[in-house]
């Protein structure tokens, strides 16, 4: 049997069908029938163009189906790289962040340093028994240098125990009227 009266022998079942009239007409139902023609392997040398339209049809239909996945795909990795993204800066904020909070305690801990050297010294000068050396001066010139005693019982150098300039008078060792 040959495609040709394959195809007949339907069409000729579907019209006597349709004429019985045993069953109302119902368009969806025909609509249906004839288009089950186009699926018999034969239906594609017959009807060419309808068989491949709708073999055309399904082929859009799938692949916009698929576009619609790769375009579905596609946004949730460009989500997932912007979530990355903030994820990242918030990061770099956080490490700012740190970064300033440990330059702050780098600065207080220097600062606690050089006040503790300070203080050392300070305690080290008050400890030490420096002794204020008189040189030969001229008469009326005032020594204005500081000086730090621990502990001083001579009246002339309690100005010493304040850390304060020393004042007193230089004799003059160099004059000539001094008696030989």
């Amino acid at each position: 049997m040959d495609a040709c009266d394959a195809i007949t022998r339907d069409i000729v079942r579907i019209i006597l069908e349709r004429l019985s009239g045993v069953e109302e007409f119902d368009a969806e139902g025909e609509r249906t029938r004839l288009r089950g023609l186009l699926e018999h392997d034969y239906a594609q040398s017959i009807y060419g163009s309808t068989a491949a339209s709708k073999r055309s049809q399904r082929s859009s239909v799938s692949q916009l189906t698929a576009k619609r996945a790769d375009a579905a795909a596609e946004l949730a990795a460009k989500e997932a790289e912007y979530e990355i993204v903030l994820e990242e800066q918030r990061q770099q904020e956080r490490i700012k962040a740190l970064e300033e909070e440990h330059k702050k305690q780098m600065a207080a801990q220097t600062s606690e340093l050089e006040r503790l050297k300070v203080q050392k010294d300070v305690k080290a000068a008050r400890a030490s028994d420096t002794r204020h050396v008189f040189t030969m001066k001229p008469t009326g010139t005032v020594c204005k240098e500081k000086h730090v005693r621990a502990q001083t019982t001579q009246p002339e150098t309690a100005h010493l125990k304040q850390q304060q300039p020393c004042h007193l008078m230089l004799p003059d060792l160099n004059s000539q009227s001094a008696p030989q």
